[in-house]
């Protein structure tokens, strides 16, 4: 992935930024099964262009 996001311009102290943020996780029951702010889950995600 830290290649894609090098590539894409995305400064690399950023990129370790959000790697260390995501070392912590939990698995558990969710209250709402409802998924907020999530392309794909509802079908009308926004296309993404890549290459210009």
């Amino acid at each position: 992935m830290d290649p894609l996001l090098v590539s894409l311009g995305v400064p690399a102290n950023e990129i370790a930024a959000e790697r260390a943020a995501m070392q912590d996780w939990v698995i558990g029951k969710t209250v709402n099964r409802r998924i907020l702010g999530s392309p794909g889950t509802s079908g009308d995600a926004l296309p993404l262009r890549l290459g210009g």
